[in-house]
């Protein structure tokens, strides 16, 4: 177990402006998760992969001590999902993350991640909306081949899928593990 160092000295907004230098190249987009430890859970897990922002698309709340502190230094925004889709599509290169047997999707370990992905992640009852992945297949079939990705995370248990925290914990690792192990090693 680490200790994390005492930053007690600083502002929230040095603290926010040193991780922005560092930060990596990927967003999440969490969209409809109405559990709110689950958002919570995945704040925290993109706080220590250091994502560049986290957007949160029609999530009604978080449970804040649930990020045990994280909160307070990640780029978090609340969007609708008409604003999401406005706001990113065509010039963004969305990867949606759903596994669903009548949508295809790319196995994750052999997926390639495109420049400054947002990862999108779905609620655990309803996935991520069909208006979305619609929305980002378009793009892709007009201007921007990066987009609209579908990616599906292998499983080998009985149940049908991974928890929500638990899936954006896996890809934000993949993206990392891909990037560096490309860049031939990286410090941990």
């Amino acid at each position: 177990m680490t200790t994390a160092p005492d930053l007690s000295m600083f502002s929230k907004e040095e603290i926010k402006d040193v991780l922005s230098e560092i930060r990596h190249d990927f967003s999440l987009a969490v969209i409809g998760a109405d559990n709110y430890f689950n958002s919570a859970a995945i704040i925290r897990s993109a706080h220590q992969f250091l994502a560049r922002e986290i957007i949160l698309v029609d999530c009604p709340k978080i449970y804040g001590k649930a990020t045990m502190g994280s909160l307070k230094w990640e780029n978090i925004s609340h969007v609708s999902l008409e604003q999401f889709i406005a706001g990113n599509l065509p010039h963004r290169n969305l990867v949606i993350c759903e596994r669903r047997p009548e949508l295809p999707s790319e196995n994750l370990i052999y997926f390639k991640f495109p420049e400054n992905p947002i990862l999108c992640f779905g609620s655990e009852k309803t996935g991520v909306p069909e208006q979305l992945i619609l929305a980002a297949r378009e793009a892709r079939k007009n201007n921007n081949p990066n987009t609209g990705s579908v990616v599906s995370i292998p499983q080998f248990g009985l149940q049908n899928d991974f928890n929500l925290a638990c899936a954006a914990g896996v890809v934000m690792y993949d993206w990392i593990a891909k990037k560096y192990a490309l860049k031939g090693g990286g410090q941990t």
